[in-house]
């Protein structure tokens, strides 16, 4: 067997689970869930599809549901390889995830002890039944300010609010605590925090035009996401806009009739018009998003469902 994560739309549930009644009563997992995240792996196996759950169709049918509220990231499983016995593998891993302190923060707590012991994230994953990643995620917590945590443990912010803040600095923090006890002044939470920590627009390295060495600022990674974002857009945008100049000149270069670049963030109905050849007189039109995205249309003869 090996752990593995999967993207929630490549998984689906099978009539051989192990759990045979109660599949969909999830009421009880989603706070755990939702604040906490996925302690025990799901019990995989591939099929042609994608892959079929064996074992936590209830922690499945959760995160379904959850998927509904905000993104999710991908699900931690153990894929189940020919001969694995299933119930004993389940077993393991419930037996392993029962001594886990059940709070984020006395989790955090745990795994730096054992950290100061000369422990690493993969002995300690190993040791817990879970895996590194999440072991990681919980250790970032302690970047974070201790009024953060307290408000945290009185329930004062989310979960969600509280991992975003892992991405932040002491000096943020700080600030963002202010805010939050101004009764004149609003602190951002939850996915508007990200917009607020990084300037204004959370810019993941993933749409950047141009080779990520170029660019002279800091990186961060979001351990509760897939994602690495740009801190300094100051320092982003400029480089982007040069790579984005150049596949202007690209497309004139290349003979297409016009290119029309549009400013960041500015709208247009697109859905109006069909994509049209070079040698018709297609023209390229490029958008630009306040989180750095950039598409370019071809377009643009009128939809015939239009005109």
């Amino acid at each position: 067997m090996e752990l593995q994560h999967i993207k929630i739309e490549n998984l689906k549930t099978t009539n051989i689970n192990v759990r045979k009644v109660g599949g969909k009563e999830i009421a009880d997992l989603l706070p755990s869930i939702r604040s906490l995240g996925i302690l025990q792996p799901l019990l995989v196996r591939k099929n042609c599809e994608g892959f079929e759950i064996v074992a936590g169709q209830r922690r499945y049918y959760a995160l379904v549901k959850l998927s509904e509220e905000s993104e999710i990231e991908a699900v931690p499983c153990i894929v189940m390889k020919e001969g694995d016995d299933a119930k004993a593998i389940e077993a393991s891993l419930a037996e392993n995830v029962a001594r886990l302190p059940m709070d984020e923060i006395d989790q955090y707590k745990a795994f730096a002890a054992l950290i100061k012991q000369g422990k690493s994230a993969s002995d300690i994953a190993a040791q817990f039944g879970i895996t590194e990643r999440l072991v990681e995620q919980r250790l970032a917590i302690a970047n974070l300010i201790s009024p953060i945590l307290t408000l945290y443990r009185k329930d004062d912010i989310s979960g969600e609010t509280l991992r975003a803040l892992t991405l932040a600095s002491k000096r943020q923090q700080k600030a963002w605590l202010e805010l939050f006890k101004s009764e004149d002044e609003y602190a951002p939470q939850g996915r508007s925090l990200k917009d607020w920590l990084f300037g204004g627009a959370n810019i993941p390295t993933s749409n950047a035009l141009f080779d990520v060495a170029d660019y002279q600022g800091a990186i961060i990674s979001d351990l509760f996401g897939d994602e690495k974002y740009f801190t300094d857009v100051q320092k982003f945008w400029p480089i982007q806009n040069v790579a984005i100049a150049e596949a202007k000149e690209r497309y004139l270069v290349n003979g297409w009739k016009d290119v029309i670049l549009f400013e960041v963030g500015e709208y247009w109905s697109s859905w109006k018009y069909s994509k049209t050849a070079k040698k018709d007189g297609g023209k390229v039109y490029i958008e630009i998003s306040s989180d750095g995205e950039v598409t370019f249309d071809v377009l643009p003869k009128l939809s015939s469902f239009i005109s």
